[in-house]
């Protein structure tokens, strides 16, 4: 039997972050410039891109194309910076509405729209049926009203869900749906951390390596073989990378803080 996902850890942590805030706002601009270029790099590794870190920095902070690598994988990063971009404006705009189908065909839409293929529409649900590995989504026409229930769920009964729960909730059952031709996979990461970050969490990202890929997709893939197959080994997963980041964000923190009493004295 898998064990419901502990939380505990998770929301100490938070709170020592929280201990930290607010952060000035040179602070808070390096911590989000360095995360916009590792999980950039991150997300679209996940998908293929070639670009590794140091060719992500370069390309985003200097708008340099790198020799020998296809112009295909600098688009991506673009459109991915872009759309991580707005997750984050609208994440802390209070006063827009919290989930809906016109925020994520717009994160769809700036995630690919560079890169698209020919036929392809950004942003716009599909109209083919599709595979993804051993999972079937759903025919083109229940995707409105699939779609539809997944964002009502969200933003009411999801609600009672740890936020943390909810985040991951929210990226699997969107990616089960596959709801648009292209780019789900980055669309689904955008939306977890679109829930993180409007709840006070720090965005995370799976780290880009080939034995986490494997981990991430095998675990799933098991919450898609049958419609009531459990999801607590994603959620695991999940919690396992943001109680990660947030120790991560604890002792950087930590240290500036320690810096600037070195430097008062």
């Amino acid at each position: 039997m898998i064990e419901m996902v502990d939380y505990t850890k998770i929301d100490q942590l938070k709170k020592l972050i929280d201990h930290f805030r607010p952060l000035d706002s040179a602070q808070a601009e390096l911590l989000w410039k360095n995360y916009r270029i590792e999980e950039t790099h991150a997300s679209t590794w996940l998908e293929g891109n070639t670009l590794t870190l140091d060719e992500t920095r370069v390309a985003l902070e200097m708008g340099i194309t790198i020799a020998q690598k296809p112009i295909k994988d600098y688009l991506e990063l673009i459109d991915y910076s872009e759309a991580l971009d707005y997750m984050k404006e609208f994440a802390v705009d209070l006063e827009k509405q919290p989930f809906s189908e016109r925020m994520i065909r717009e994160i769809n839409y700036l995630v690919y729209h560079r890169t698209k293929k020919a036929g392809e529409v950004a942003g716009v649900y599909r109209a083919v049926p599709v595979v993804v590995g051993y999972h079937k989504p759903p025919q083109p026409f229940l995707i409105k009203s699939q779609m539809e229930e997944f964002v009502r769920w969200a933003n009411n009964e999801g609600q009672q869900l740890h936020p943390v729960e909810l985040a991951s909730e929210i990226h699997q059952r969107f990616v089960t749906i596959h709801p648009f031709i292209n780019g789900n996979g980055r669309t689904a990461r955008l939306l977890l951390n679109f829930q993180l970050t409007k709840t006070g969490f720090p965005p995370v990202y799976v780290k880009p390596t080939e034995e986490l890929r494997k981990i991430y997709n095998e675990v799933l893939y098991e919450t898609q073989k049958t419609p009531d197959a459990s999801h607590e080994l994603f959620n695991q997963f999940i919690a396992d990378i943001v109680e990660d980041t947030l120790r991560e964000r604890v002792e950087i923190l930590k240290l500036n803080e320690q810096n600037l009493r070195d430097y008062d004295h």
